[in-house]
């Protein structure tokens, strides 16, 4: 039966146990979201701290993803796969991206996602790779259990989740017997490329302003609306004025401001890619938040957007281990956001008393209504909330520990040992247990 291992606590590290080894990081995109910088974060310190050879492959077009690497001095290419093209396509496709990882002759595959899990799970062993992990770094609610997933993630050595919640998922939607190892993601926040008073320049506010900042690609997976409503009752709250809509043929803009407007009393500013921006568009649009509301898009300095900010919003149905809210916390700011295993896992005992219902506007407007009201509670959370990430979210503890894993694998493939699961140290009785008496 599957165990689950907090990785952090049951592996010690083994330094410099990779150096001179080839590390392929298989990407679903290279475009930047929370799971390509996290694949970024550990190609980094791989490179940096373990002297490994690292290499990153992106399906598809390069997007921001392959300019950091360029930036970072990574090496990266695209690869190109059928993924929806019908059964017999897809698999020539990935028959042909598994020559093609063969010819780099990579000692680990290290996939991010749905799709690169599968293929790695499915050909690692013809690359001539020592090892390869299923990498679930999200809830993995899109996961089907389809017969090339249920494959692919039974035949693997190692299984890495950056949740428990979505260790239990997989789990339970696979019945797996390898032990899972949960390893959180990293916050690495560079420094700050524009003071506080520039950004907030950039912003159109001033010091009085009251700036929450979202920081999420706008796309299905997340609830800005929620977010925006609940936005709408604190701008209204703050004004002292009785909610009202504004007229339906305003224009949502990207700006919020217009020469000779007055400074607005509250701002949310929402950082992250124009994946799906019609649905928050026409929010802003229905309750006239056009001066209240900025739309920036992927941001790069987003140290500098987080030091100009009072607090952090986040609204999502589900998160594995939700990026935005730990760069929120790293940066010091309090977090309000929706309640999911991910944000509550992430957050703790410090922030969960921000935490309200799903989808629920007026509790979220109340929580954001108390921190505008009480600076020294915002600072005491903010704190607490960056305490929380020194000691349990810092990228060095996630590279170490996936370093010391991948490590293991080419241990036991050179020791001549078969890729059988070992028992992790740290069990789940309730997990194991349920999954006893289902197999009886």
């Amino acid at each position: 039966m599957a165990q689950h291992s907090p990785s952090h606590w049951a592996l010690d590290p083994s330094p410099r146990g990779l150096a001179g080894r080839r590390v392929l990081i298989l990407l679903e995109s290279l475009e930047l979201g929370g799971a390509e910088r996290q694949a970024l974060h550990l190609a980094r310190y791989l490179q940096e701290y373990e002297d490994a050879v690292v290499e990153v492959w992106g399906w598809g077009m390069p997007g921001r993803a392959a300019d950091l690497c360029h930036r970072l001095g990574l090496p990266w290419r695209t690869y190109w796969l059928s993924w929806h093209g019908g059964r017999w396509r897809r698999l020539a496709s990935i028959a042909a991206l598994a020559r093609q990882l063969a010819h780099w002759q990579p000692d680990l595959l290290v996939p991010y996602c749905r799709v690169p899990n599968i293929v790695a799970g499915l050909v690692w062993r013809w690359t001539g790779a020592a090892g390869c992990i299923w990498n679930q770094r999200d809830t993995g609610l899109d996961l089907g259990a389809s017969r090339l997933e249920r494959w692919a993630v039974r035949h693997v050595p190692a299984i890495v989740a950056n949740s428990q919640h979505a260790a239990q998922r997989l789990s339970r939607l696979f019945r797996l017997r390898q032990p899972i190892h949960v390893v959180p993601n990293g916050v690495r926040l560079e420094p700050p490329a524009a003071s506080r008073a520039a950004w907030r320049r950039r912003l159109g506010v001033g010091d009085r302003c009251l700036v929450a900042v979202m920081v999420a690609n706008i796309h299905r997976a997340k609830d800005h609306t929620t977010a925006l409503r609940a936005w709408h009752r604190v701008v209204q709250a703050l004004a002292g004025a009785p909610s009202a809509q504004a007229a339906p043929d305003r224009l949502a803009v990207a700006s919020h401001s217009h020469p000779g407007s007055p400074t607005p009393e509250a701002l949310l500013a929402l950082a992250g890619r124009l994946d799906e921006p019609a649905g928050p568009l026409a929010v802003v649009r229905q309750l006239g938040l056009q001066r209240h509301v900025l739309f920036l898009g992927a941001v790069d300095d987003i140290s500098g957007l987080l030091l100009a900010a009072d607090l952090g919003l986040f609204a999502s149905p589900a998160e594995g281990c939700p990026n935005g809210i730990l760069e929120c916390m790293a940066a010091g700011l309090p977090v309000v956001a929706t309640v999911c295993p991910g944000t509550t896992e992430v957050l703790g005992p410090p922030g969960q008393g921000l935490l309200v219902p799903a989808q629920d506007e007026a509790a979220l407007a109340d929580r954001v209504l108390m921190l505008a009201g009480n600076p020294a509670l915002r600072r005491s959370v903010g704190e607490a909330n960056r305490r929380r990430v020194q000691t349990e979210y810092t990228w060095e503890t996630m590279g170490r520990t996936m370093a010391t894993l991948l490590a293991g694998l080419v241990d036991r493939r050179a020791a001549g040992t078969r890729h059988k699961p070992v028992p992790a140290p740290h069990a789940w009785p309730a997990l194991a247990k349920s999954h006893a008496s289902r197999d009886e």
